[in-house]
C-alpha cells in the first residue's frame, strides 16, 4: 500500500466508485468491491453484510476484532450517510478494497458536501458519536480515517486498517 511522506497510508483521492485499483501498478494482487444502496435505515445492516460476504470471499478471517471493527465502522458510517445526507443524495456508495499484505482501504460516499465534525454531546445522549466512535476504533487497530470532499459534490469517508487474511489448508 502507498505511504504518504510522514508515513500514513496515501488514501485515495478518487470516488469509492472510481478507486484506485489496478492503475496503482502494484505487482500484488488487490481485491475491489464496489455497491451502492438507497439512503434508508435498512441499508446500514445490508452494507455491513455485504462487507461481510465480501471479505469473507476474500479470506479474510471474519472471527479476528479487526473484522469486527471493520463491521461495526461499516455500520457507523452508512448510518452517518443515510442520517446527514440522506436528504441530499440518491444512493450511498460503499467500496472495500484489499491487498495481500492485509492492507483493508474502505469508503463511504454521500452527496452531503459537509465534512463531519466532532460535536459536543450529552452525556446520555443515543446519537452524535459516531465519527468519535470511528476515529477510536482505528486508532485502537493501528488504522486511519481521512475524509474528503468529492469532486461531484458530497465526501467520501476512508479508512484503512489491517486485517488478518485466512491461510488456506494444505
Amino acid at each position: 500500500m502507498e505511504r504518504s511522506p510522514r508515513g500514513a497510508p496515501a488514501l485515495p483521492a478518487q470516488d469509492p466508485a472510481e478507486g484506485p485499483g489496478a492503475e496503482r501498478g502494484h505487482a500484488a494482487r488487490e481485491y475491489r468491491h464496489t455497491f451502492t444502496v438507497p439512503p434508508t435505515p435498512e441499508s446500514t445492516r445490508v452494507a455491513r453484510q455485504q462487507v461481510r460476504e465480501t471479505l469473507r470471499r476474500w479470506d479474510v478471517d471474519d472471527t479476528t476484532e479487526a473484522a469486527d471493527t471493520v463491521r461495526l465502522i461499516v455500520s457507523e458510517l452508512v448510518t452517518n450517510a443515510v442520517q446527514h445526507a440522506g436528504h441530499m443524495t440518491c444512493s450511498v456508495a460503499v467500496t472495500v478494497m484489499l491487498d495481500d499484505s492485509g492492507d483493508l482501504l474502505l469508503g463511504v460516499r454521500d452527496g452531503h458536501p459537509g465534512l463531519p465534525t466532532a460535536q459536543q454531546v450529552p452525556l446520555l445522549a443515543c446519537s452524535g458519536r459516531g465519527m468519535d466512535i470511528v476515529r477510536t476504533l482505528l486508532h485502537e487497530a493501528g488504522g486511519h480515517c481521512h475524509i474528503e470532499p468529492h469532486q461531484n459534490g458530497g465526501k467520501v469517508v476512508w479508512i484503512q486498517l489491517s486485517v488478518t487474511r485466512r491461510t488456506p489448508a494444505t
